[in-house]
């Protein structure tokens, strides 16, 4: 059975600007991880409170954020592709940076 792993894309509400983001965006997300990956899971009703050091201008950002997540196999094209995906999603959402992780999942 092949590694699957699970990735969370933490993804903020506001622009850095605290301009409130599109909801457009959000959902070309959902489509792209879905349609890519096969799946995506998105709780529209939690949101994750979050702060990031800039460690440039040790400026603090609070953000208001919600998680997307994946399940997918673990392999170097997958990996890739998701560390390519967080540029992307860096200037879609004019971030100076997303949050994102992956996790090893044993699947039933």
């Amino acid at each position: 059975m092949p590694t699957s792993i699970r990735c969370d894309i933490y993804i903020p509400l506001q622009y850095n600007d605290k301009r409130d983001i599109e909801k457009e965006k959000f959902i070309l997300v959902y489509e792209e991880l879905s349609n890519h990956f096969g799946g995506c899971s998105v709780d529209e009703n939690s949101l994750i409170n979050g702060r990031w050091i800039n460690p440039e201008t040790n400026e603090a950002m609070d953000d208001k954020l919600r998680p997307y997540q994946i399940i997918c196999e673990k392999n170097l094209g997958n990996v890739q592709l998701l560390a390519n995906y967080k540029e992307k999603l860096k200037d879609m959402f004019e971030q100076f940076d997303i949050f994102m992780y992956y996790i090893h999942v044993h699947r039933f």
